[in-house]
């Protein structure tokens, strides 16, 4: 399966945020979310993985 690392159902949230807002995430997981660079690291850091991006 496909992990969701950011989405965006609307406008209700800024994503114009710091670097330490990106690092540890931001958001709802079920609106509008930023997964956090740390927890994708943590996630992908044991193996190899691919990325996929929809638009």
């Amino acid at each position: 399966g496909w992990l969701v690392i950011q989405q965006r159902i609307d406008g209700s949230l800024s994503f114009n945020k710091s670097w330490a807002s990106y690092k540890s995430g931001f958001g709802i997981y079920y609106r509008n979310f930023w997964l956090g660079l740390e927890k994708m690291h943590q996630l992908t850091a044991s193996a190899d993985y691919r990325l996929r991006f929809e638009i």
